[in-house]
């Protein structure tokens, strides 16, 4: 860790951009500039740590020296991975985007095999980043050692780290340069005159389909705890990510309270200023349906049994993409993540907890259409009951629905509670149905947000009561 703080301090000292700051600094700069705390740096945008360094460089050496010691300072406060991290970050912007940096790169460290095995996947990948620097033969060397330590690993775990290591490098890549112009690697800059929710970035992100989405994240005013932030992914985020993440902000402040603690709001939305995509979101959240029966189905109803059908790849886009790009920027905690989703949602959300259960510890389900696919849902869940040990990580289910949402053709209401019903005392698994009264299936999300959040792990009645 300290030579890593050594040569953190170096590359502070030795940055400069050749473009002229946004924030307009230059070299008649005479005032020294605060150096961030450890938490502030880091949520501060890849963009932004840039731009300080710009300005840091345009003020007198001696300022310049002050402000890099006391940014060393506060960085050695950050977990060692985060610290890697940023390292890397400042190499790829300086030197990748700019041109600007030609220092030296941070060498990948000689470790034991089992001190590789503690560092985290994140850490492991940077060291691949930095033995490519190396020369030909320096490279050969460093991986010959590497290799002879892990060959004294056990089979299974050789094999892990293999199979990890292929994962990170396939998706992420093995040039740092090409990661710098990565659509995730910072949030898209708000247009002139657009609102947006504070403390809110928006990435464009493509699936390995080649789908476009358009992720929304809003992170929690407060440092993560030591085990990372709670994360709540939202369907629709074009239409929702707003309600479910100011109403968790708000009453996250007093979680002794309100039974709601703060957490790392993930939307998954589409490329459209429209509240919905629905031919996209149709397509995502639904399974193919064989038969033309459920309503609005076929000829006369508004969708064909061809409408959905993706249901299957999009979850592999959260799992395999979209969850390792939000660990890469943020700490998180990952036994408690949520799935939230409303009406085409509510059935994916459904089909997530009963097709890989694993993927989430908390699902909520508002106005779930298990009306789809003749109420196949209904037999997925037999399935996941039968296959359910007493042994399997413990879930939380809530389902919601408006009691103005049950009609003759489709049975909103009793679906959801013969859903929430037969999940009654199936190992392991908490479930709640909230009928909420007089309210409709556009009206009940925002009605309800608030209960279902209580019910995520970790939180609940039972803690507000023994609060207040």
């Amino acid at each position: 860790m300290k030579s890593n703080v050594r040569w953190f301090c170096f590359v502070a000292a030795c940055l400069a951009l050749s473009s002229q700051s946004a924030f307009g600094a230059e070299s008649k700069a005479a005032e020294s500039i605060p150096a961030p705390e450890a938490w502030e740096y880091v949520r501060m945008t890849p963009e932004q740590r840039s731009e300080l360094r710009v300005r840091v460089r345009a003020l007198p050496k001696e300022q310049q020296d002050k402000h890099n010691d006391a940014v060393s300072a506060e960085v050695k406060k950050l977990p060692t991975w985060l610290y890697e991290s940023l390292s890397n970050e400042m190499v790829a912007m300086e030197h990748c985007k700019t041109g600007a940096y030609t220092g030296p790169l941070p060498l990948p460290p000689k470790l034991t095999a089992w001190e590789y095995v503690k560092r985290v996947p994140h850490q492991r990948y940077h060291y691949r980043l930095r033995a490519r620097a190396l020369s030909p033969a320096d490279r050969a060397a460093y991986e010959q050692d590497l290799a002879k330590e892990l060959a004294t690993l056990p089979q299974w775990l050789q094999a892990s780290l293999a199979e990890e290591a292929k994962r990170y490098d396939d998706y992420l890549g093995l040039d740092p340069c090409a990661r710098v112009t990565a659509n995730v690697s910072a949030g898209t800059p708000v247009p002139a005159g657009a609102v947006e929710i504070s403390k809110s970035v928006r990435w464009e992100l493509t699936s390995a389909k080649g789908r476009p989405y358009r992720i929304l994240i809003s992170q929690p005013a407060t440092p993560p705890p030591p085990e990372g932030y709670p994360v709540l992914y939202v369907l629709d985020a074009n239409s929702n990510f707003g309600t479910v993440t100011e109403t968790l902000r708000m009453q996250g402040r007093r979680p002794e309270r309100t039974g709601i603690s703060a957490a790392l709001v993930v939307g998954i939305g589409y490329p459209t200023d429209e509240p919905f995509d629905i031919a996209r979101r149709t397509f995502d959240y639904l399974v193919h349906s064989a038969g033309a029966r459920s309503p609005k189905h076929g000829e006369g109803g508004m969708l064909n049994p061809d409408s959905g059908g993706g249901a299957p790849d999009f979850l592999s886009f959260i799992n395999d993409e979209l969850k390792p790009a939000v660990a890469r920027r943020y700490a998180i905690d990952q036994q408690r993540q949520t799935l939230l989703g409303h009406s085409f949602g509510g059935f994916f959300t459904l089909y997530t907890l009963f097709q890989q259960p694993q993927s989430f510890q908390n699902y909520i389900a508002l106005s779930p259409s298990v009306w789809w696919n003749d109420r196949s849902l209904f037999q997925e869940q037999k399935k996941f009951i039968a296959a359910r040990k007493p042994t399997d990580a413990p879930i939380n289910l809530f389902v919601a629905a408006g009691s103005l949402e049950e009609t003759a053709a489709i049975k909103m209401v009793t679906d959801s509670r013969g859903i929430a019903t037969g999940m009654k005392g199936v190992a392991g698994v908490t479930t709640q149905f909230f009928l909420v009264e007089g309210e409709d299936h556009g009206s009940i999300v925002p009605t309800t947000i608030s209960r279902a959040l209580r019910s995520r792990q970790g939180d609940g009645f039972q803690k507000t009561a023994a609060k207040n």
